[in-house]
C-alpha cells in the first residue's frame, strides 16, 4: 500500500518477499516496540493486518547487518 505521501507500507509477508524471509513478524513486532520502525494497523477484527513502514525496515535491516561485533563483556 502507498499512502498520499508516497511512504510505502508493507505487510510482513511482502516484507519477507521483498527484503528477505529472515525478517520475520515477530522480529518486526520487536523493532517495531523498541522504536526503529513505524507501523500502522489497517482494518479490524479478523481482517486487521499491520503494515510496516518499507524505508524504515531497509535501513533497519541494513543497520543490524552492517553493525559491528560487540566487545565482550566483562570478566567474560
Amino acid at each position: 500500500m502507498i499512502d498520499r505521501d508516497e511512504v510505502e507500507w508493507l505487510t510482513a509477508a511482502e516484507v519477507a518477499e521483498q527484503v528477505g524471509p529472515d525478517i520475520t513478524p515477530d522480529l518486526l513486532y520487536d523493532w517495531k516496540r523498541r522504536g526503529l520502525i513505524r507501523a500502522t494497523t489497517i482494518g479490524a477484527g479478523r481482517t486487521r493486518t499491520a503494515h510496516y513502514h518499507r524505508n524504515d525496515v531497509i535501513n533497519t535491516e541494513l543497520a543490524t547487518r552492517l553493525r559491528p561485533a560487540g566487545r565482550p563483556r566483562r570478566g567474560a
